[in-house]
């Protein structure tokens, strides 16, 4: 999966979780938080911020016409203000907030994370619905960040406080809305039948045994040369050739293991172990079912064919009718072709999966901001409250 979206999700996980720590009746005592507890909230929000630093540097080594979009530059830049923020902040804790300048250091902090902001805020609305969660992952970030800000400001933080409520209504109206195309919602419900049409896809294939029965090798297909089964004997019409003259029938398996890892709370699969994994099991067997190697343990439909040039395969040693199998179109289809698209099957099914995932607790995390929004304009949080 790609280093992105593994990042991604821990932040996405990291945000919602910090606003899980506050029920309805509490989140006052968060904006508080953000305002004056320093060990607390301050520490966390740095840490989600240092985070979405990582992001941004994974980001950047994506293909140039992905790394190359708006989003990451904007995405940075308020990434940094509030990273700044912080560590002005925790100065200027230190020192008396009574004081004229502590309140403009404190304007001059949410003025620059504004700017930086509407910068993203703007872009989203504009955006790529594939880069929607992508855009809105610092906002519960900011938006927090503003809010305690505005807190320390008093009465005095009044106007700005109306102008930070009006225009995150419109933002949170706007990244709720699944009506709007490029939305978080609107990604969310795109990715849900995505993945159940992937996961379809995954399940009617070849890795599905495998999948199945993870850790273990599983055979995924098998071919079968039944030479001279078509051929009957002129002497004998119930029977074939192949029965008539107890031919060799040559058995390939393509055996391969499925391995996993949980990442941000969903299973996805180890694509390179996959394809690393794969081996040839080759087996004969007499076209009147007597083995000469062990019996195969596998239990999956087998594919056949019946190349018809009774002559020449007689006239071969065993070496040369297992790379006649192996030269076959059936084999040589499964190999070039199957196998490899059920294998990036399976990769853009962790894509898609990963992607849900981190856009559903983004969205997550923005209805949970989006309550501290929704209390803090009815005024059941009393933000302008003198420090």
């Amino acid at each position: 999966m790609p280093l992105w979206l593994q990042v991604a999700g821990a932040i996405a996980s990291a945000v919602l979780s910090y606003f899980g720590r506050y029920d309805d009746s509490h989140v006052q005592e968060m904006i508080k938080d953000v305002a004056y507890n320093l060990n607390l909230a301050l520490q966390r929000l740095n840490e989600i911020s240092i985070q979405i630093a990582r992001l941004v540097q994974a980001v950047e080594e994506l293909p140039e016409e992905i790394a190359a979009n708006d989003y990451r530059a904007a995405l940075q830049r308020l990434n940094t203000e509030v990273l700044a923020s912080t560590i002005r902040y925790e100065q200027l804790l230190k020192t008396n907030p009574k004081t004229s300048l502590f309140v403009e250091q404190i304007k001059e902090i949410y003025n620059n994370v504004v700017e930086a902001r509407t910068n993203l805020q703007v872009l989203s609305l504009a955006g790529n619905v594939q880069f929607a969660p992508l855009a809105a992952s610092i906002v519960p970030v900011s938006l927090v960040l503003e809010l305690g800000l505005l807190y320390r400001l008093g009465r005095e933080g009044r106007e700005l406080r109306r102008a930070t409520q009006e225009n995150y209504h419109r933002w949170f109206d706007f990244l709720l809305d699944p009506t709007e195309p490029n939305s978080v919602a609107a990604n969310v419900n795109s990715g849900v039948p995505a993945l159940a049409a992937s996961d379809g896809r995954v399940n009617g294939g070849i890795l599905s045994i495998a999948l199945t029965n993870p850790s273990t090798p599983q055979a995924v297909y098998g071919l079968e040369h039944q030479i001279g089964r078509s051929i009957r004997s002129p002497f004998f019409p119930d029977k074939s050739m192949a029965q008539l003259l107890n031919e060799t029938w040559i058995r390939f398996y393509g055996v391969l293991t499925a391995t996993s890892s949980t990442v941000n709370g969903e299973r996805i699969w180890d694509i390179g172990a996959i394809s690393e994994s794969f081996q040839v099991e080759q087996y004969a067997k007499g076209a009147n079912g007597n083995w000469y190697t062990p019996v195969p343990k596998w239990t999956i439909n087998l594919d056949t064919y019946d190349s018809g040039d009774l002559q020449r395969f007689r006239g071969q040693n065993h070496a040369q009718r297992v790379a006649d199998i192996m030269n076959s179109p059936k084999w040589r289809n499964f190999l070039t072709e199957i196998l490899p698209a059920s294998v990036a099957e399976l990769g853009e099914n962790n894509r898609i999966r990963a992607e849900l995932k981190f856009a559903s607790d983004v969205l997550a995390a923005l209805q949970a901001a989006g309550r501290i929004f929704e209390l803090n304009a009815q005024g059941t949080l009393a933000i302008e409250e003198a420090a």
